[in-house]
């Protein structure tokens, strides 16, 4: 393990310990895909590791005459509380676009 292996292990180690979750990589099955990974067992010889890579983030929002939007975090709740006299689009899903 090089210098710039040591700082990623370091890296990902610290994000678990700090209650964040990583993903793993079997290096023996590539095809696998990456994984969650189970909290404090490490084989850096067998698997890579990487920080787990957030979900994106999902919202409805009913629009309705000028600029005005409500944001709901179901489409369900979006759809209940939907004013239908003067909503013009009712639980639009907006969906967080991350970098991959």
């Amino acid at each position: 393990m090089n210098r710039l292996d040591t700082r990623h292990a370091a890296e990902v180690m610290l994000h678990e310990a700090d209650g964040g979750k990583v993903e793993r990589l079997d290096l023996n099955n590539i095809q696998s895909g990456w994984l969650e990974h189970v909290v404090g067992h490490w084989d850096w010889t067998s698997f890579d590791y990487r920080v787990a890579k957030p979900e994106p983030k999902t919202i409805w929002i009913n629009e309705y005459s000028g600029t005005n939007l409500c944001a709901h975090t179901t489409r369900e709740a979006a759809v209940f509380n939907c004013a239908p006299i003067t909503v013009q689009r009712q639980a639009v899903e907006y969906k967080e676009v991350t970098d991959e």
